[in-house]
């Protein structure tokens, strides 16, 4: 229990208590929509990485997606190349692009929302979060190339790491 009365003893207690609590309902928050991203990348067809990404405001989630094929086409993602490797198709639509396209196709607005994906952005999804009007991006594994959060902090979109 807390006790009113100390809360303003000292100028600024009671704001730095008011902050303090928002910081963690914040942090509760990011876990959240964090965990519904790694839910949502459960969906998703890929046998190299399952991605997956929720879109929200306020802590209220306006859409996810996972990465895996255009609607109406085999949801087979990857092709074994030449040298025996697993590629991904240049068909396949990542995890954040579809929740962006999934909020422009239903007209949800994204503008200043944030966005939870399990991992780091490409340069052309980055590219997509711009255009959306996402102000905050967070992301759970680094991608291979990391060179999207400079680009993303250059237009002043916040892009942290979190971990579960």
């Amino acid at each position: 229990m807390i006790e009113t009365d100390r809360l303003f003893e000292k100028p600024g207690t009671f704001r730095v208590f008011i902050l303090l609590k928002i910081n963690m309902n914040k942090e509760k928050i990011n876990i959240f929509c964090m965990k519904c991203a790694v839910a949502s990348s459960e969906m998703s067809y890929a046998v190299r990485k399952k991605v997956g990404a929720v879109i929200a405001r306020d802590g209220r989630i306006l859409a996810s997606g996972y990465n895996g094929q255009p609607c109406k086409i085999d949801n087979c993602c990857e092709f074994v190349n030449e040298n025996g490797e697993l590629v991904s198709k240049d068909t396949v639509v990542h995890a954040e692009m579809n929740a962006i396209l999934f909020c422009a196709k239903y007209g949800i607005s994204t503008d200043g929302a944030d966005l939870y994906v399990t991992m780091c952005p490409c340069q052309k999804c980055a590219g997509a979060i711009i255009q959306a009007g996402i102000k905050n991006v967070f992301y759970l594994d680094e991608y291979r190339d990391m060179s999207s959060v400079q680009l993303l902090e250059k237009v002043g979109i916040t892009i942290n790491r979190i971990t579960l």
